[in-house]
């Protein structure tokens, strides 16, 4: 299992419910990824009104002198940004969820866009599915980096961050929704860096995991299921029943280590505002 399979694996986890792991090669058109369907999340909390958003909504009886103004249109063209989720004392905005699934974007395109290329697809609107899935990846991402600055591991090397950053820059140079959002470079080279010390300290994480299956539970295994197997002998699938078991305990023991890290650090998902 890649990495990047079990980032895709724990932002499930991280939404909860119930888990069904589906194989899938749609992750970036070519690694093999675990694509999830589940139910809706059991982490949800929607933020309250306020007093004063209570008054705004209700008019007194009677007492109205004027008909309140409609609300203004959503314009996503303009930089409006709220309260999302949250991370124990580090709160996530929505501004910070599209200007990181953007970066995610200019650093999978291809070497040289051309000037006024489309980048629509690269804006994600709060309130909706690709907006939340995308927060679930900015929270995960910030979670693994907080438990990893607990351990001397998972070192992001400079060169790869500024790397990235050029990288990033050069993507982004002629787009007039980023100059909107007024990424500077020190928020940029902290999104890169976040992601990155993730992925290593998962990856740290998955190797020192110790899973090691035995010879007799391959071998109860195949006993088991011999009626898919057919006629072929043992030692023909012995490796590959080895390696499904170790996938199977390695899911084990990261859900496990996961549940324990939301509770650890507080993961909250806050109201997002409507599409």
């Amino acid at each position: 299992m890649s990495t990047d399979q079990i980032l895709a694996w724990c932002d499930s986890a991280m939404r909860g419910g119930n888990l069904k792991f589906i194989l899938s090669a749609t992750f970036f058109t070519t690694v093999t990824m675990v694509t999830i369907v589940m139910s809706p999340t059991v982490f949800a909390e929607t933020s309250k009104p306020s007093l004063q958003e209570k008054a705004s909504t209700y008019s007194t009886s009677g007492a109205s002198t004027s008909t309140p103004a409609a609300p203004p249109a959503k314009n996503y063209n303009q930089v409006v940004t709220s309260a999302v989720g949250q991370v124990g004392n580090e709160v996530v905005t929505s501004r910070e969820v599209q200007v990181s699934y953007a970066l995610d974007q200019a650093l999978l395109a291809p070497g040289t866009l051309k000037k006024n290329a489309d980048r629509s697809n690269w804006i994600i609107v709060p309130g909706t599915e690709a907006f939340r899935a995308h927060l679930s990846q900015v929270l995960l991402e910030l979670l693994i980096k907080l438990e990893a600055e607990s351990f001397s591991v998972a070192q992001v090397s400079s060169d790869d961050i500024k790397a990235d950053i050029a990288n990033s820059k050069e993507s982004f140079k002629d787009w007039a929704e980023w100059k909107k959002w007024d990424v500077t470079e020190l928020e940029l080279e902290r999104l890169i860096f976040r992601r990155k010390m993730a992925k290593n300290f998962l990856k740290f994480k998955t190797e020192s995991s110790g899973v090691v299956v035995s010879d007799a539970e391959v071998k109860a295994y195949y006993e088991k299921n011999r009626v898919k197997f057919g006629s072929a002998p043992f030692e023909q699938f012995k490796e590959g029943i080895r390696d499904v078991l170790s996938q199977q305990q390695l899911e084990e023991k990261l859900k496990d280590w996961f549940e324990v890290l939301k509770r650890k650090y507080r993961v909250r998902f806050l109201k997002s505002p409507e599409a």
